[in-house]
């Protein structure tokens, strides 16, 4: 036997011995303050209790037995601390009041958003409702590859998992505390017939208890988001492991995996990450199917700046773009010359519109996201306005002469806005982190024909950029 095994031995029974000492002592301070009397017939009786052991241990003597007096007291002692060290807690669990954690809504409410996209990313197939079982289970499979000192190594989720561990165990002793010093101040009141200095003990008591399972209530509030935060740390670290670059998932996955992300803040947005419970979750399951409630979500605000072309779109890009514009609607609108549709086209890029060609899928609404990709040097959709605002709604103001000018003969013009003023987002949605860098339609300009016979034409449209 090594050094390391012979540590390793006193520490476990360290462990083991500990708790259920300092359990014991608890129990009997607490009977001493909030039951004076009782704990004086305890003494007694203990005193008692010694005397017959006296007893006991002369008659195995007689019988030659005495050597097997100390294995039977150890043994005594050892099933006493493993009675205390397992009941205790038990007990508590038992007692209604613990902390109900939905994951999911842990994972849509950490700040580390892009580590989130990173996560689900590397692990295909993955949800936030399978995220957590997800990553568990690969970390598992990667430990099985390393040793176990280099498992702990890369890997932090695990000390955070023994600490929650902890934290609920102890809540669970704290409230079999609070039951015990109801029941014995209780005790002592009956048989003693003193009621007004254990009821004054017991507040005080009471009082100390019920801060301490607060203090440990919020430290698994505290401990259950710091372990998912470890978890996502842990999926970068796999997903090194693998040779995943989060750095380089392409554009259209990552923006997938956020609209994902946006819709299910919007379904999710009444799910609290976390709720203290104290009838069983599933009995609170059935009361909120019967009788949903629909929490209003908190408004955000939306600002909006000015927005250039951007300095990609060199002046030969833009007239190659000019050219394919104006032979398209010379195409669509054939009483329009090419001459006057180069003409139109330039008139509109000079009044900051964006030609539909620039967007890659001419398929936008007003309030529609978009970004753009410096490589194809164009505006890509990202997601529409029902997906990221709780209210919004559009205007349709009288053209402009400018405006009405554009549209040829047996057109209309039509020009549809984004009210910015009623413009609120989803409460979940962050603008600062998850719209940085979007920008938004905020108008679209068309040539509606009056027989209703062709296709409108559209002009361009006028984005902004989200602040």
């Amino acid at each position: 036997m090594n050094l390391s095994s012979i540590l390793s031995a006193v520490s476990e029974a360290w462990n083991f011995v500990w708790p259920p000492c300092a359990l014991l002592l608890v129990l009997l301070v607490l009977l001493r303050i909030l039951a004076p009397l009782s704990f004086k017939d305890f003494v007694a009786y203990l005193q008692r209790l010694l005397e017959q052991q006296k007893k006991v241990i002369a008659l195995l003597r007689v019988y030659g037995l005495r050597k097997f007096v100390g294995i039977i007291e150890a043994f005594v002692i050892l099933f006493l601390l493993y009675v205390i060290h397992q009941v205790v807690p038990a007990v508590g669990n038992a007692i209604p009041g613990q902390l109900t954690y939905t994951p999911s809504a842990i994972w849509l409410r950490l700040n580390d958003q892009e580590s989130l996209i990173c996560a689900l990313a590397s692990l295909p197939g993955s949800t936030i409702d399978t995220l957590e079982s997800d990553i568990s289970v690969r970390k598992k499979a990667i430990q099985a590859k390393l040793s176990v000192s280099k498992a702990d190594y890369f890997f932090g989720s695990d000390s955070w998992q023994e600490r929650n561990g902890a934290a609920t165990e102890a809540f669970n002793v704290c409230k079999t505390l609070i039951l015990y010093s109801v029941l014995i101040a209780a005790l002592e009141a009956v048989r003693k017939r003193k009621i007004l200095r254990p009821l004054v003990s017991l507040l005080l008591v009471l009082t100390a208890l019920t801060a301490v399972a607060a203090y440990l209530f919020g430290e698994q509030v505290y401990g259950h988001e710091q372990e998912h935060s470890a978890l996502l740390r842990d999926a970068r670290v796999m997903a090194d492991l693998d040779g995943f670059s989060c750095q380089k998932i392409p554009t259209e996955q990552r923006d997938d995996i956020r609209r994902t992300l946006w819709k299910e803040y919007r379904m999710r947005e009444k799910d609290s990450s976390w709720r203290f419970e104290v009838v069983d979750y599933y009995v609170t399951w059935l009361r909120r199917s019967l009788f949903p409630e629909r929490i209003p979500p908190t408004a955000s605000g939306i600002y909006f700046s000015t927005y250039s072309l951007p300095a990609s779109i060199d002046g030969k890009a833009l007239e190659t773009l000019t050219k394919e514009t104006a032979s398209e609607w010379h195409q669509e609108v054939p009483e329009i010359s090419e001459e006057a549709a180069t003409k139109m086209v330039k008139r509109l890029a000079g009044l900051d519109y964006v030609l539909p060609g620039m967007i890659a899928d001419d398929h936008q609404q007003t309030g529609s996201l978009l970004n753009f990709t410096a490589a194809d040097r164009k505006f890509h959709f990202f997601a529409s306005p029902e997906n990221v605002f709780e209210h919004f709604e559009f205007l349709a103001p009288q053209p402009t002469p400018d405006q009405l000018a554009f549209c040829p003969v047996n057109y209309t013009a039509r020009v549809e806005e984004f009210n910015r003023s009623k413009a609120t987002l989803i409460g979940n949605i962050n603008p600062y982190m998850d719209l940085r860098g979007m920008l938004i339609v905020t108008e679209k300009l068309a040539c509606l024909p009056s027989n209703g016979a062709a296709r409108p034409l559209i002009l361009g449209y006028k984005v902004a950029q989200v602040e």
